[in-house]
């Protein structure tokens, strides 16, 4: 018997492999902050002794701010910011995920466009270039942070967060 809420959309409880509530389930474990990739990337950051913060509250909520040197790292997730390599459309509920992940894409372009005309510089990394090679990945930050700060960076501003809580501004 399927439930109503899917008869009511039309659709089948047979599109997904596993119960409504275990998909509920499964997807109320995905964390947004703290993932083992961000865990293991800040571990390597203090290795080498470059001040940063973690989750600032800017616009996009990047995964890892560097105030002085004026740059923001995020690390994405090769499904829900689409992987040129290895994103792989979802079979289930396609009319849901096609426009979230699109929308995902969109939004990670206008904040790296809003990022960079204020004077900052934009690194993302996919997850699997970070599970590939993640000292590149640390020495490429490491590289920018040093050369960054070695420049004379003009006061530059920073984009606020149009989202939840209170956004903060640099002097």
């Amino acid at each position: 018997m399927e439930p109503d809420s899917y008869r009511k959309e039309g659709l089948s409880h047979h599109m997904d492999k596993v119960s409504p509530s275990i998909r509920s389930f499964i997807m109320s474990r995905i964390r947004s902050r703290d993932t083992t990739m961000e865990v293991l990337f800040a571990r390597y950051l203090r290795r080498e002794r470059i001040s940063f913060r973690q989750h600032g509250n800017l616009l996009g909520k990047p995964d890892f701010v560097f105030t002085k040197a004026k740059l923001v790292v995020f690390l994405d997730s090769c499904f829900w910011h689409r992987c040129p390599y290895h994103y792989r459309h979802p079979k289930s509920r396609p009319e849901y995920w096609g426009p979230k992940i699109e929308a995902n894409v969109r939004r990670d372009k206008k904040t790296r466009s809003k990022y960079r005309r204020c004077g900052w510089k934009v690194v993302r990394f996919w997850e699997h270039q970070i599970q590939r090679d993640i000292s590149a990945c640390i020495d490429l930050v490491v590289t920018t942070v040093r050369e960054r700060l070695a420049e004379e960076i003009t006061d530059a501003v920073v984009p606020e967060s149009r989202g939840r809580g209170k956004s903060r501004k640099t002097k």
